[in-house]
């Protein structure tokens, strides 16, 4: 729940699997030295959703992978595959996830867009059979920062465990701008994600769980999920750096160079 009070959770690197990875129960082995997963199950036919997930709670058993795991159906809208005018068709899937006595995840991503549209009846049941609710905001154009405060405050009445804003960067201004961004978030919310989308925004990825909004995200296999996404293996990298780290309270800036040039290291290497 939204309580700035709670002790901060370290860094939680989210791995991928993509819908192509669930249908084919390929799970790559850097999915396991995440701390977290998302499954990404939108791309997949609806019928083909559970069967998917039951055979991904098979290998965790296996594997002993005891991290989070968060459930998402994208929209295209938000830079997924589900289709904007099936959005609410997502709803039978979360109650029947919601239902299970055993659910193979612990966390339902929702767009706070869909609230409403939801209702509060349908939003409650959801929230009384167990399941803890990430809200989302994606946007794929430049805002405001007084845009993303507006999201927030649309959040925080809401009262979920977690949110997420994933929002277009486009110079290291407004890298700097979202970063500041985050520091409230984490006020409000421990269990968070802020991050810029775009090349621009990469160093958000490592920075902000840096500064207490945990949660970010990483691709497995060859090519990212969204844009300016990096691998499991370099971000793993880049958060235990803590060589010329900045102190906590340095500002924006100087974490955001100081990702930059970890970046720019990496890379070249890769």
């Amino acid at each position: 729940m939204s309580e700035g009070t709670k002790k901060p959770f370290p860094p939680l690197i989210l791995g991928i699997l993509t819908a192509p990875m669930l249908a084919d129960c390929r799970y790559p082995e850097d999915v396991w030295i995440c701390g977290g997963i998302e499954l990404r199950a939108d791309g997949l036919p609806l019928d083909a959703i559970l069967p998917a997930l039951e055979a991904f709670v098979l290998e965790k058993k296996k594997r002993g992978f005891e991290g989070l795991v968060f459930f998402t159906l994208r929209l295209q809208r938000d830079g997924g595959a589900w289709e904007n005018s099936r959005s609410r068709e997502r709803e039978s899937l979360w109650f029947a996830l919601a239902g299970m006595q055993n659910p193979p995840c612990d966390f339902l991503d929702i767009e706070i867009e869909e609230v409403a549209s939801l209702g509060p009846k349908a939003w409650n049941l959801l929230r009384e059979n167990g399941l803890q609710i990430l809200l989302s905001h994606h946007s794929f154009v430049v805002e405001k920062p007084s845009d993303w405060e507006a999201q927030l405050v649309l959040m925080n009445a809401c009262r979920p465990d977690a949110v997420k804003f994933a929002v277009t960067v486009d110079d290291s201004t407004m890298a700097a701008s979202l970063l500041g961004f985050a520091r409230k978030v984490a006020e409000k919310f421990p269990l968070s994600c802020v991050l810029g989308m775009g090349e621009a925004g990469c160093a958000t990825r490592v920075t902000a769980p840096l500064l207490g909004c945990p949660i970010t995200y990483a691709f497995l296999g060859d090519r990212a999920v969204a844009p300016g996404q990096l691998s499991v293996k370099n971000l793993r990298t880049l958060l235990m750096r803590v060589e010329e780290r900045p102190a906590p309270d340095a500002s924006e800036e100087q974490w955001i160079k100081w990702a930059e040039k970890g970046i720019r290291e990496i890379q070249r290497v890769a």
